[in-house]
């Protein structure tokens, strides 16, 4: 299932899912929730990507109903507010996917800047993220690398 998600979006260059939607955890009950889809928890996924301008630009035109209809912003804005906060992210929630009636959140940030939480823990909130148990969707040895560092 994981890896038919990447298909709907721009290619990446790491990508992982965390969170209950990915990865079983004691305090929820999967049993109610695998009798309808829309009882299952959100997946959550992070997206690294090389350059987060090209990648949302690419993005709002497959999948423009990702992003908020309260102020349309171009992907350079988007880049360069996700670069500007601390974590470094910007997060698209309660997306529909088109393959199922389950809901998504993804988080996209820079390669580059992901690195550089992984190796210098500058913010902890990529970092922190991999400190968990995730899944990995589509693996980058560069970053691999980074992660088991981090660890």
């Amino acid at each position: 299932e994981l890896r038919n998600v990447l298909e709907q979006f721009p290619p990446v260059e790491y990508a992982f899912a965390y969170g209950s939607g990915a990865v079983r955890q004691g305090s929820y009950d999967y049993q109610k929730a695998s009798k309808t889809e829309s009882e299952r928890p959100m997946l959550d996924l992070v997206f690294v990507v090389a350059n987060s301008e090209e990648w949302h630009s690419m993005n709002l035109l497959l999948n423009p109903s990702h992003y908020t209809s309260i102020i349309r912003l171009s992907p350079r804005e988007i880049s360069w507010i996700q670069d500007s906060i601390p974590a470094n992210f910007w997060f698209n929630a309660y997306v529909q996917l088109k393959s199922s009636t389950r809901q998504l959140k993804y988080g996209i940030i820079n390669k580059s800047l992901f690195l550089r939480d992984l190796n210098i823990w500058n913010n902890l909130y990529a970092a922190g993220r991999l400190h968990k148990p995730v899944n990995v969707v589509r693996d980058n040895q560069e970053i691999e690398q980074a992660v088991a560092m981090n660890k």
